[in-house]
């Protein structure tokens, strides 16, 4: 299991001033304890390609439905303003050059991280549920998935209006039974 610490890294692309570095703190933040079986770290989805998509209700995060995946990702709004800002990152000039190379790897990786999803195939879930304000994604052995999955301190599966996250679980429930 894997924990990632984005904002660590975030922070490091900030200029060194405190009060410059709270400035600039409004790329999204996120923790998560991925990928055990049967979610998995994967390339980013293309949200034209999926058949249902919600946004949570701060714009931050999507999650898609295709024919045969579930994926969790940061949204196209979210993900495109936060690579314009790792490429102003990349343009401001460094005197350092030893500097300049770290900056550019942590930036780097932070582009590569941000551009990937949390995914399960449908098959491997038995159900999608919502229930107390909650989406809770059940895999076909028991165990939830798609849990301690936060962005900006707030967990994920709660963000989204229930509106929305029950209009999913019954696309999920109609791509399952297609499956079946």
């Amino acid at each position: 299991m894997k924990t990632f610490a984005v904002a660590l890294a975030l922070l490091t692309l900030a200029p060194a001033s405190r009060a410059t570095a709270r400035d600039h703190d409004d790329a999204p933040r996120v923790s998560m304890k991925c990928c055990n079986p049967p979610t998995r770290w994967a390339s980013r989805e293309d949200t034209r390609d999926a058949g249902t998509v919600i946004t949570s209700d701060d714009g931050d995060v999507s999650l898609l439905l295709t024919s045969h995946r579930v994926a969790v990702q940061l949204s196209d709004h979210t993900w495109h303003k936060l690579d314009r800002k790792l490429r102003e990152k990349e343009g401001d000039d460094e005197d350092n050059v030893l500097a300049s190379a770290i900056k550019q790897v942590v930036i780097s990786s932070v582009r590569s991280m941000f551009d990937h999803s949390i995914q399960c195939r449908v098959r491997d879930l038995e159900s999608v549920d919502y229930s107390g304000g909650r989406l809770i994604f059940t895999a076909e052995n028991g165990t939830r998935v798609f849990e301690k999955l936060e962005v900006n301190d707030r967990d994920v599966m709660t963000s989204f209006t229930e509106r929305d996250a029950r209009a999913f679980v019954r696309a999920f429930r109609a791509a399952k039974s297609r499956l079946d």
